[in-house]
């Protein structure tokens, strides 16, 4: 019987859907006529439905998201337990005369609801089916789902080495730790906004590739899944690495080869610092030419302090780019760059600024960052 149910409710639920996509009867041109206003169901705030096992009610058939997800409640009007569904994604017990409540990350779309007797029930009634609609006009819900066949797709669990303790956004932790990107591929954050476990998303060519899901843990974010279709080759490192869109202080990165730099690498990185500072206060393009390295976009604005004419004296030098460079570039080029911290730039400045420095044989030390 139940089976019957569910056969009509489906039919009835497909009929109103190519009723909805018949095109609408073109206004007549011999005059205005006077047209009844259509009554659009009311966007609920939470999904409900009322159930005692053999009839169903969808109280709210259109629903509205939430920052973190969809309020569901069941209602359960019998003097026994129910189970509910809510299409292949979640399931659950109502107990008699109770009311469930729970906020569910479930994405919006059309979705098939049912309730029925448990199956361990020792007198099990017949199944209820209906539908309801969730929509997301405020913009709440980015999709995470593979574009690739399910039996295309693969997955590592974690936790997984060096993937917990790091506070920066989950994003960031991605883009430093995550093998196998693209030049073309960009990272984003999806799922509900408001979600305490956030999915990042890896995009390619329009198409979702990848995703990883995190948890805090430990002071920070805990990689627990990592999935992408075949083809791609994503892993996860202990180390930073460099990625396509580097996160945090930067937004682009040198690029090898990387050469060895002379004995007296400090003064000659000192003077290049300080020549760049000169030039960048004084808008000499053509010295910044010269002392900027490849990898600068043209016409890049750097930090504020360096707008002035104050002398600038660089008061320290070091062999490593640090922990900035490492987790926007990752390890290979904080390896290889030289900072030189700069006072002035501003008339009686007091305020330090880093200059970041790369060797290039003989064309010599090449300023590619500021902060």
């Amino acid at each position: 019987m139940w089976v019957a149910f569910a056969a009509i409710a489906l039919a009835a639920v497909l009929s109103l859907a190519v009723f909805a996509a018949l095109p609408a009867p073109e206004p007549s041109v011999a005059g205005p006529t006077e047209t009844t206003p259509s009554v659009q169901p009311t966007e609920a705030t939470a999904a409900r439905i009322s159930c005692d096992g053999a009839n169903l009610e969808v109280d709210t058939p259109v629903v509205r998201t939430q920052p973190d997800g969809v309020v569901w409640e069941v209602i359960n009007t019998s003097d026994r337990t129910l189970e509910w569904t809510l299409g292949e994604i979640a399931s659950g017990r109502v107990e008699p005369y109770a009311t469930f409540r729970e906020m569910l990350t479930i994405r919006p779309g059309t979705w098939l609801v049912g309730c029925a007797s448990p199956p361990d029930a020792e007198t099990a009634g017949p199944s209820a089916v209906g539908s309801l609609e969730i929509v997301d006009p405020d913009g709440y819900f980015t999709p995470w789902q593979l574009d690739c066949p399910p039996d295309g797709v693969y997955t590592r669990e974690g936790p997984m080495e060096g993937a917990w303790g790091d506070p920066a956004t989950p994003v960031a932790v991605a883009g430093r730790r995550l093998t196998g990107l693209e030049s073309t591929d960009s990272l984003e954050q999806a799922d509900y906004i408001g979600v305490a476990d956030p999915v990042v998303r890896v995009m390619r060519n329009g198409s979702i590739v990848g995703y990883l899901l995190f948890a805090w843990d430990h002071g920070g974010w805990m990689l627990i899944q990592l999935a992408g279709c075949s083809g791609t080759s994503f892993d996860w490192s202990a180390r930073s690495v460099a990625a396509p869109n580097p996160p945090g202080w930067f937004e682009w990165c040198p690029a090898g080869p990387w050469l060895e730099a002379e004995a007296d690498w400090r003064q000659a990185a000192s003077e290049a610092a300080t020549q760049f500072t000169v030039a960048y206060a004084a808008g000499d393009e053509a010295t910044l030419n010269q002392v900027l390295d490849a990898s600068v976009p043209v016409g890049v604005q750097f930090a504020a302090a360096l707008d002035g004419g104050a002398a600038p004296i660089v008061t320290d030098t070091d062999a490593r780019g640090g922990y900035i460079v490492d987790d926007s570039c990752g390890s290979d080029v904080a390896d290889h760059t030289v900072t030189a911290t700069v006072k002035g730039g501003t008339e009686g400045s007091t305020v330090d600024f880093t200059v970041f420095l790369v060797f290039r044989g003989d064309e010599g030390w090449k300023v590619w960052g500021v902060r």
